[in-house]
């Protein structure tokens, strides 16, 4: 599920870099850097996700709870660590 988002939003950034060459590119650039912020933190966010998975065999929607509640209980502490 996790890897369907990603790849959701890979699709979304595909179709903004075909808009380049036209007149909206300005809008589809800033779209850009958008989207691609979002699958950054979103692969963040699955890589823990993930790890729960592996070591504890929750679901991936049970493991993104778990790991949501982790980086709001912890915030900025867990990703200074990383």
């Amino acid at each position: 599920f996790g890897s369907l988002l990603v790849a959701i939003l890979q699709f979304i950034r595909y179709m903004l870099q075909s808009m380049k060459n036209n007149r909206f590119s300005i809008a589809a650039l800033i779209a850009d850097c958008f989207l691609s912020c979002i699958e950054d933190l979103l692969r963040y966010f699955n890589f823990y996700a993930y790890t729960q998975i592996a070591i504890y065999g929750k679901s991936y929607l049970q493991a993104a709870m778990d790991t949501f509640d982790l980086i709001s209980s912890h915030g900025v502490e867990a990703i200074l660590n990383d």
